[in-house]
């Protein structure tokens, strides 16, 4: 086989081992070491190519440097001896790839750093570090836009990541090609990604963000070995999460046309079967998740325990929606602060490592449309500023969903106001309302002026109004009188109180229960 290489006008022969007949040793013209493996020759001249230099591209997009291309010159433009490396700080004296902003490499610079920056810049690290401000031996003054520069800090990133803020693995990149993004948006700060400095980016989706927003949250992370690595441990999770039991029997089936209902359970929650109803006859919430029940319910009459049907239907152990690799095992009757929202809560808890989380934000996702802003999905940002859309109070570094075009914000618990709720004031449910689209009283239920501009309960057939402060109280998702599993030394059942008659002291602290508190089920009785 032969070739025609710009840098010969003869045609070279390609060998499978070096054919110098004499003991010297032959080098390669282009790189200048030893040919010790397959390379290209002249057989008139002694001209060798080694195989990586031959076949060398005539011009290369680098990564390190991506505004402009590299040109493969033969030798120096300005004679030999006189070209130094921008990445070696060596002369270049044979083949040097050449940008237009007299940025040079040596051949072997190039083309190993080119692979290093496309597999893992972590391999960098034993590589000289040069200050980029500084000017080289050509005496650049325009080194900025024509070195090939990299933070010490930078060289170890990790080349795969696994995050919180994405369902697929992003891939560390120096640059995103022009077609492949438009404005690019950074989807954890949410302000524009420079395209032309490092990110991490999604190709499948075209999601990115900056790599300093990464670094910023390293919880939030974790690096991939390899994609096939990924998807190991993907299959595994996914066995692990199927296999575990789950949380209900089914004790008795009906059928409804094509459909089989399963009309009683017993659910691990309870000792008691649990029956199916439509609907509740009067007023009751899930023991799960506090709320009111609207819709189908399984209910036991004896311990007057009652959960949505979808509710009873939680796994007992699933994936955080808001984390897919973390895993979260259901507790049942338990009283808990939930880490994502920060709110009390009475019911089941999903809990990890330690922390617990409502059923309700175990399904959150980092992208949702609904509740009061329909046109646009709200990304969350995890640290956020502005004014709340629902309660009106100031959302002050902390982590909100935001609509940024329409500058639309809601704290975390504010996404989980049920759109129904019950309350004295009114004989009939309350629907959450957004906008003041009557002209609805001035005047609440508690006769406090209210602001137009923020979210409130309302009962359409009495024309009834009310904060939904007021509705739902300091803990909206308390249900009191219920017992509860508590880590104590207690020998009895402990129930939920709250405003004990005389304020008892606490057996903890000794400080008066003048709130919540939980009390020994015998003297609540």
């Amino acid at each position: 086989m032969e070739i025609q290489h710009f840098s010969h006008n003869n045609p070279l022969v390609y060998n499978e081992e070096p054919t110098h007949e004499s003991n010297k040793k032959a080098h390669c013209y282009g790189c200048g070491e030893v040919v010790s493996g397959t390379s290209f020759s002249c057989a008139d001249c002694g001209f060798y190519l080694d195989k990586k230099c031959a076949e060398a591209p005539s011009e290369m997009k680098h990564p390190f440097h991506h505004n402009h291309s590299l040109k493969l010159l033969a030798s120096s433009p300005y004679g030999e001896g006189m070209s130094i490396c921008d990445f070696c700080s060596k002369s270049c004296e044979k083949f040097v790839y050449r940008c237009s902003c007299n940025l040079d490499l040596h051949i072997k610079c190039a083309l190993f750093s080119y692979n290093i920056a496309e597999k893992n810049i972590g391999e960098l690290q034993h590589i000289a570090l040069k200050d980029p401000l500084l000017s080289t031996e050509n005496h650049s003054e325009e080194l900025k836009e024509a070195s090939l520069a990299v933070h010490e800090k930078c060289i170890s990133l990790p080349r795969i990541i696994k995050s919180v803020w994405h369902c697929h693995l992003i891939f560390h990149n120096y640059f995103v090609v022009e077609n492949e993004c438009g404005i690019p948006e950074c989807g954890i700060c949410h302000e524009e990604v420079n395209k032309e400095y490092g990110s991490y980016y999604c190709s499948e989706c075209k999601f990115i963000v900056h790599v300093k927003c990464v670094q910023e949250y390293p919880a939030s992370y974790f690096e991939i070995e390899s994609k096939d690595a990924y998807e190991k441990l993907i299959e595994l999770q996914m066995l692990t999460i199927g296999t575990t039991d789950p949380s209900f029997l089914v004790i008795k089936e009906i059928k409804l046309g094509e459909n089989v209902i399963n009309a009683e359970i017993k659910h691990f929650s309870l000792e008691q079967y649990l029956v199916l109803y439509d609907e509740a006859k009067d007023e009751k919430c899930c023991d799960c998740c506090s709320l009111l029940i609207e819709t189908s319910f399984y209910h036991c009459s004896e311990f007057d325990f009652s959960l949505h049907k979808s509710c009873a239907e939680l796994p007992r152990k699933k994936q955080l929606g808001l984390s897919p690799l973390m895993s979260l095992n259901l507790i049942p009757n338990y009283f808990f602060k939930c880490v994502f929202c920060g709110l009390l809560h009475t019911g089941f808890a999903y809990k990890f490592e330690g922390f617990c989380c409502c059923t309700q934000c175990a399904e959150l996702s980092w992208t949702c449309t609904s509740q009061g802003h329909k046109e646009h999905p709200r990304h969350l940002y995890p640290k956020c500023n502005g004014h709340c859309n629902a309660c009106g109070h100031n959302i002050d570094d902390v982590p909100a969903y935001r609509c940024k075009g329409c500058n639309f914000n809601l704290h975390f618990e504010c996404t989980l106001l049920p759109q129904t709720a019950e309350h004295q004031c009114d004989e009939h449910h309350l629907t959450l309302t957004y906008h003041e689209d009557n002209d609805y009283s001035e005047h609440h239920y508690c006769e406090e002026r209210r602001n137009s501009n923020i979210w409130f309960y309302h009962c359409a057939i009495c024309d009834k109004s009310a904060h939904f402060k007021c509705v739902h109280g300091d803990y909206p998702f308390i249900k009191l009188g219920r017992t509860i599993s508590a880590e104590t030394d207690h020998p009895h059942s402990l129930v939920l109180v709250q405003k004990v008659h005389l304020y008892p002291e606490c057996s903890k602290c000794g400080q008066p229960c003048s709130d919540l508190a939980l009390q020994c089920a015998e003297l609540a009785q």
